[in-house]
């Protein structure tokens, strides 16, 4: 929070942008937990949406990040069977769908207002948005490339702004 002047902004998308293995997927396993854990813990208390566009999301990372960030929820400060608990109902809060194209983005984005709302999703993120580009048009297409890149960016940023969301893009 302190690197980031307070966190992640909500109601507008931020971009992280790195090589690979720079730990953009690790940023996003935080922000994920510090969005999912309960108030009482400090964290938001609300629902997360991770679009992992290179599989990359693992379950078991996110409750070690959780274990660390919040061990008096999580960790070995709590008891164990609370801290089982608590892990479950944190990885309940985190629905992670994994899309094979830029377009199937954009459709479950279209369709995902009333999730977002009914969840009480805090947090949205997109790891990562080039993956999908690179591997659906490779550096033909620019034109049509650009067109839905621009189509996904309008609807998070709806989104964002419509929901008072923090929306977290990586991109290499």
């Amino acid at each position: 929070d302190r690197a980031l002047g307070g966190g992640i902004p909500t109601g507008s998308i931020s971009e992280l942008v790195g090589p690979a293995g720079a730990g953009k997927t690790q940023m996003c396993l935080s922000l994920a937990v510090a969005a999912a854990a309960p108030i009482s813990a400090g964290g938001l208390g609300g629902g997360v949406v991770f679009i992992d566009t290179e599989q990359k999301f693992s379950g078991v990372r996110l409750a070690e990040i959780a274990r660390a960030k919040f061990p008096h929820v999580y960790g070995a400060a709590a008891p164990f069977d609370a801290a089982q608990l608590a892990l479950q109902q944190l990885t309940g809060k985190v629905l992670v769908l994994t899309p094979s194209t830029l377009s199937e983005i954009l459709q479950r984005l279209n369709g995902l207002e009333e999730a977002l709302i009914d969840h009480g999703v805090r947090l949205l993120v997109v790891d990562s948005m080039a993956a999908l580009a690179r591997a659906e048009f490779g550096r033909g297409q620019l034109v049509q490339r650009q067109e839905l890149l621009g189509q996904i960016a309008s609807v998070l940023k709806q989104q964002a702004e419509r929901l008072h969301l923090a929306v977290f893009v990586t991109n290499q």
